[in-house]
Order: C-alpha cells, then structure tokens, then sequence
C-alpha cells in the first residue's frame, strides 16, 4: 500500500502532539505554534468547500489511516479538515483500494497502531457530528476493531439509501461476528429492489473479490448465499438493459464485470442443445448490442471478450466484424481475428494470411506461416519477403516484410536489409535494426551505434536492444562519446542500460562519469545504477580484481563524479581504490 505524500506526512507529524495530550489540548507555546503549523500544512491538502482535495484518491487514500485520529480532536478546525480530506478521498476509492484500506486499519504497522490508539478506543456515538455532513468518514468505522462500533456502523450504513453505502455493507458481509454479518445480509437483501439495483452493478468487481475472500465457515456460508443472490437478481432477463448499461461505464472494472456476467447469461441461455436464437431472444440478449459497445472499448482484455459473443451473428456479420477486428491495435485480439478467419471463410484464406504474413506483430506473423505450413501449401517465406520488399511498396509494407525478414532469412540478406538503413521513414529503419541484430549481430556494431544516437525514441531503444543481446559488449568508451555528446534525453538513458551491462570495472566507471549529468532523471538513473553495483560488488565481485587500465579509468571517473552518496557505497568506493592490480 502507498505512503502518504511529503507535505501531508509533515502536517500528521506536526500534529502528533494531539494524540499524546491527556486532554487533546495543549497550552505551552512551542506545540502550540507547532499544531497551528501542522494544520496550516493541512488545509493546504484541502482545494475546495465540498470535500474536495488537491490530493489524487487513486494513490493518496493511504493518508486515511493517518488522518482519522484527528477527526476526533476537540478543536474543531483540525477535526473537520481532517474530515474533509477523508470524506474527499474516499469518494472515488478503487474497491481493491478499499479492501487494502480495511486491511492496513486491521493489520497496520506498530507505528500505524500506536497512531490509531485513540480510534480504536473510540465509540461510534464520538462522530455523531459528522452523521450528515461527512457520510463516508462514518462508514470508516464499519472497518473498526471493535464488533460493537462496526454493528452501530451497518445500522448507521442501513439507514442511508444514496448507494455510497453499498461496498462498506458488502465488505461487512464477510464480519468474522455472524451478528454483524447478519445484518450487512438483511440490509443488502432489502436493497435488492429494481431501482437501486444499479448500485449493485458499480460494485460488481467488490462483489467478485468478496466472493474469493475466506473469513471461516459462517461468514463464508453467508456471503456466498448473498453473492449468489445478487448475481441472480442481476441476471434475470427484465435487468438486462443494467447489464448492457454498465458496459459503457466509466470503470474498466465494472465493465469487465458486466462482460463476464452477460457471457454467463449468454451461456446458461444456450443450455440445453438447438434451437440457439429463440433461446437467446427469450433471455432478451442481443449480441450486437454487446459487440457494438465493446469495440469502442479501450482495455484491450475487455475487447478480447469480443470473440465470445461473436458466434451468435450470422456468417456474413462475422466475417465483417473479423476483419474490423484485424485492423485492431492490439496483436492478440488481430491474431484471434485471423484465426477465426480462416475458420469461416476458408475461400479467402490465401488472402487473409498474406495479410497476417505482413502484420506488424511477429504473434500474427507466426500464426499466419503456421497455419500456412498447416495447409501444406509450400510457402518459401524467406522469398516471399524478399519479393515484397523488391515490388517498392507502402513503407508499412516494407516495415512488416523486414521484420518478417529477420525472423525467416540469413546471412545472405544482409546486403538487402542495409539499403534500407537510409530510409526517410523511422519504422523502416527501426526493423532493420531489429532484423540485422538477428540476422548478422556481430559485423555491424558501427551501425548499431548509429542508430542508437537517433531523435526518434523508438529507433534508438531498438537500437540499444540489439547492442545489448551482442555476443561481445561494444567499447565502453565509444559509447560514453556518445552518452556526453547528444543531447537527447533517451540516447542519453539507452546508453545508460548499456554501461550496466559492461564488464565490472568499465561498468562503475562510466557510471560514475554519468552521474555529473545535468539532467537530472539521467542522473538520477546512473546514481540508482552506481548503488546497484556496490551492493552486488559486495557479494558476488568480491573477487574480481581490476587491470591496469581499468584501474587508470575508474581513479579518474572518482576524482570527476561530485554525488554524494551513501557512506555504504563510499567506503565500497574507496575499498576498491585501494585493491591490487589484478596482475600484480
């Protein structure tokens, strides 16, 4: 679980002394400017008068356990601020964020627990001023230790009917005390009418990972019952438009979930043999409404489940959606496409799977020569590419052939690939990058280096991959030329990655000249990097001693190197100073 920010952990230990003091107040003068510090740091957090904050709720919710002792100060403006931030941050909390959250209040650290003393001495009656105004905080205490405050917390949650309180009665499904799971049970059944039923399908993920957590028999006995209720409601015919609705949501997850559940419904319709399309008309599920909001959808997993609602077209829509789908971003869901393709359009085959033999993916690239090799039909792929890039196609024709090139060809189409290293377009020169460090890796280092020391990002990291798979690492010096001469960030980062892969002594020594950069994720990088090498040298280099030269090269890159570093890697710096020539 993340750590809360810089400035808010100032503000929590400016606030400290509260929960030290007897009484909560303090009168001396020092804590006193103290805690008005400390709270100034902390209305700082708040951007707005409705429970907003400058704070992300993605990865700042690890603030809460920090916060919620100072909800129950007796001065008024810090205990509301802290409200504040809490209420704000629990507003658009992940359901996996929020089981985590519930984990760390139970578990914690021995300083989170001693920090928590107060809260977990407290009775649910001590927030009774923040009923109205600050719901969300309330239902922060249905995660409390104590079984009598989280049983005041579900009749607290009960009465509430906006939908916030749904995944904190969920999570108390699972209550190690049957009484309080009891109740979250009746209180959910209750909820399990038409019109709030939408809240249940924006918790859908929280449903699914609740259903996977063990508590013990009682607890699990009774979730099980109530997951498997819910899941039925929502699946009935009359609730399918929730279903459909949720697939435009604006969470992967309740997306995802929505797509799992509607290929239940799919599957539990078609049960029982023929007569497939009545079925599904009865069940009221029309795959094209499926189809038609997956494929605006961005995650690529929930696009893949395209496939499984594709069958329920007719031939004619499938092989169009096929082909839509071939055209896709993502490689997986183009290699499912060609697959089902050459399935049910056998007459276009040839046609197909030349266009896979020239996908930019090297996964369609095989699955197409495989299913080739499959059909007997003889295909000399090494010719086939060379005769493509021969007929002066598109350079997204050449790109593919290229790439399929290196991974079919040999030696003799060396002479081939370099001509295309001129090329005006990035992603030509970039395969034939790739495909000469496949085909002949040895010979041609100094083109390699050229294209490392390239504007385009993705040249010079194809680049800095070849060099680094090389059967002999390049000359550390020319690349350190490199690194001091260009002004590029990522040259300056790829030849950073290849300094790390040098042999030992070269290594730390051209790390450390890396770390006078001015740039400082670059040096942020090499001083990550010198740390590394300490920490390694000290087990598994102890002896491995330098050379001469080595020697000469690593005294300089110390005297030139301004980082202060850790007093562990500094006396592993001066240890090696001070070692014997390896031939001595």
């Amino acid at each position: 679980m993340k750590q809360p920010t810089a400035k808010a952990k100032k503000a929590i230990d400016a606030l400290q002394i509260l929960l030290v003091a007897k009484d909560g107040t303090v009168k001396n003068e020092l804590p006193q400017q103290q805690i008005e510090t400390g709270l100034e740091l902390l209305q700082s957090l708040v951007a707005g008068p409705e429970n907003t904050t400058k704070l992300r709720p993605d990865n700042q919710f690890a603030i809460i356990p920090f916060l919620l002792p100072f909800t129950l100060a007796p001065q008024k403006i810090i205990a509301e601020t802290a409200a504040s931030i809490v209420e704000g941050q629990l507003k658009n909390i992940s359901s996996l964020h929020l089981l985590q959250l519930q984990d760390r209040l139970r578990g914690g650290t021995w300083n989170l627990t001693a920090h928590l003393s107060k809260w977990n001495a407290m009775k649910f009656t001590h927030l009774s001023h923040f009923f109205q105004t600050n719901p969300l905080l309330v239902a922060m205490t249905s995660f409390h230790h104590n079984g009598y405050v989280r049983e005041a917390a579900v009749n607290y949650l009960n009465a509430q009917q906006s939908g916030v309180e749904l995944p904190y009665l969920l999570i108390r499904l699972t209550d190690w005390v049957p009484q309080v799971s009891e109740q979250a049970k009746t209180a959910l059944k209750s909820r399990l009418q038409k019109d709030y039923l939408h809240h249940f399908v924006e918790n859908l993920l929280l449903i699914e990972l609740l259903s996977k957590k063990k508590r013990g028999s009682a607890p699990e006995a009774i979730a099980s019952t109530v997951i498997a209720k819910i899941h039925e409601v929502i699946k009935e015919p009359e609730n399918r438009p929730l279903l459909l609705k949720g697939l435009t949501a604006p969470t992967w997850e309740t997306r995802r979930m929505c797509l799992k559940l509607l290929k239940i419904v799919r599957a539990e319709a078609l049960e029982g043999g023929a007569d497939a399309e009545n079925k599904l008309e009865k069940a009221r599920f029309d795959a094209r409404q499926v189809i038609e909001a997956v494929l605006a959808e961005k995650d690529v997993t929930n696009r893949l489940l395209i496939f499984d609602f594709a069958a329920d077209l007719a031939v004619d829509e499938q092989i169009a959606l096929m082909v839509r789908l071939g055209k896709d971003t993502a490689p997986s869901i183009r290699r499912n496409a060609l697959e089902i393709l050459c399935r049910i359009d056998s007459q276009s085959n040839a046609k197909n799977l030349e266009r896979g033999l020239l996908d930019r993916s090297p996964l369609v690239r095989e699955f197409a020569r495989f299913k080739l090799i499959q059909a007997g039909n003889g295909v000399d792929f090494r010719q086939f590419y060379l005769d493509k890039l021969q007929s002066k196609p598109s350079a997204k024709i050449i790109a593919s052939a290229l790439a399929g090139l290196g991974e079919v060809g040999d030696k003799e189409d060396v002479e081939v690939l370099l001509k295309f290293f001129e090329h005006p377009q990035v992603a030509v020169r970039r395969f034939a990058t790739l495909a000469l460090g496949k085909l002949s890796p040895e010979d041609h280092d100094d083109i390699f280096l050229q294209m490392l020391n390239q504007p385009s990002v993705g040249l010079s990291r194809a680049a800095a991959c070849v060099i680094s798979g090389l059967p002999e690492p390049v000359d550390g010096e020319v690349l350190f030329q490199i690194f001091e001469q260009t002004d590029w960030k990522h040259v300056k980062l790829n030849a950073l990655r290849l300094f790390n892969s040098l042999p030992k002594w070269e290594r730390i020594s051209y790390l450390l000249m890396a770390t006078t950069s001015k740039q400082s994720e670059v040096k942020k990088m090499a001083v990550a990097y010198v740390e590394s090498w300490g920490q390694r040298y000290r087990t598994t280099f102890q002896f491995s001693l330098p050379g001469a030269e080595q020697q000469k090269i690593f005294q300089t890159a110390c005297a030139q190197t301004d980082y202060n570093f850790t007093p562990q890697v500094r006396e592993t710096l001066k240890t090696c100073l001070a070692l014997p020539l390896a031939n001595s």
